[in-house]
């Protein structure tokens, strides 16, 4: 009897004593539909999808009493830019961070950041803002970032935050509010509400 006898072979046929030239090989692939590196060829996974890179933009401290707004960033691929919006207050200059050691090629407008160059990818701070004309809420918009051999990049951005002083306030957001009394602080502090986008 004849048949596949590469026990290497997805069908290999331990009876047969001679080859009919059928056997038959797995193809080692990514077999995710939604990686970019997907093979629809593929029967075995080879353990080696690719994704977009995935970048996150948040807000850290806020002190609007001293002009300054950390941003931090996270990202699972190098970059060679990043940029965003921020709504409630004038970008005036910016320092500091992962895109001042790095030597990125930084620029703000009132209300842009824009940084160019290598910056690797990891979690921490991006940079500090420079702000003035502080009101709150404060929220990010308009993120852009690009990665070397990559058409896209998926960009998450972190919720609003609101600055609730001393004296209390009301942190609201889309699905309701809570009203923080007047002392329950030692310090003010900056709130996250709202999605994240």
């Amino acid at each position: 009897c004849s048949g596949c006898i590469d026990f290497l072979a997805t069908n290999f046929d331990p009876d047969a004593l001679g080859s009919d030239g059928s056997c038959e090989y797995p193809v080692y692939g990514c077999l995710d539909e939604t990686a970019l590196n997907y093979n629809p060829e593929a029967t075995n996974s080879n353990g080696n999808c690719d994704y977009p890179p995935e970048v996150g933009i948040w807000f850290g401290n806020i002190d609007a009493e001293n002009g300054t707004m950390e941003i931090y960033s996270s990202s699972d691929k190098d970059l060679d830019n990043i940029s965003f919006s921020i709504s409630g207050a004038s970008i005036n200059s910016a320092s500091g961070g992962s895109a001042e050691s790095s030597g990125l090629s930084v620029s703000v407008n009132e209300s842009t950041f824009t940084a160019s160059g290598d910056l690797d990818d990891g979690v921490g701070l991006l940079t500090i803002l420079s702000i003035s004309d502080a009101t709150s809420p404060f929220c990010l918009s308009n993120g852009i970032a690009s990665a070397p051999g990559y058409d896209s990049v998926n960009i998450t951005h972190g919720g609003c935050s609101v600055l609730v002083g001393l004296d209390g306030g009301v942190v609201e957001s889309e699905t309701g509010g809570v009203e923080i009394p007047e002392g329950a602080l030692s310090e003010s502090e900056n709130i996250a509400v709202g999605d994240v986008t």
